[in-house]
């Protein structure tokens, strides 16, 4: 809600990703405690995004607990490429998927792509719009093998 009344964010803010992900993986571990869940994170201690940290955990904690949600053991957050200072962030599981319908539907507010029978329906249509607010493309698709991806395009670094 911050990042959508305050407008567009992340002109001047600077958030590692590495830091996000992995305070992120720490605290989903605990949630998840009860299932043999593995979240790998491979992204170089350097990477900064446009950002507020506050909104890049709401963000990637929504996709980072929606993925340990769907998965069956593996989740994997992964840097894909700097493409004229656009730092691409892959989220994907090893889960059941959904098709492109499905996942297209989800987006929606108040729309649930699981079956998980807790929350809102919120996190995705949250995602959304913090990923409106601050420039950020978001791409979700079934992953090869099984499972989902989900790929943010953060826009490049201001002086």
């Amino acid at each position: 809600r911050r990042a959508v009344t305050s407008g567009r964010q992340g002109l001047h803010s600077r958030t590692s990703l590495k830091a996000v992900l992995a305070s992120l993986a720490r605290s989903l571990d605990k949630v998840h405690r009860d299932r043999d869940i593995t979240i790998a994170i491979a992204v170089d201690e350097g990477i900064v995004v446009p950002v507020d940290e506050q909104d890049a955990m709401e963000l990637l904690g929504n996709l980072l607990d929606n993925a340990c949600k769907a998965c069956d053991q593996d989740v994997r957050a992964y840097t894909c490429g700097n493409n004229d200072g656009r730092i691409a962030l892959v989220i994907e599981n090893d889960g059941r998927g959904l098709n492109a319908q499905q996942l297209a539907d989800m987006m929606a507010r108040g729309r649930r792509g699981d079956q998980y029978g807790e929350g809102q329906g919120l996190g995705l249509a949250i995602v959304q719009d913090i990923a409106d607010s601050c420039d950020i493309e978001l791409q979700f698709e079934p992953r090869t093998g099984g499972g989902s991806r989900v790929t943010l395009t953060f826009p490049p670094l201001r002086s």
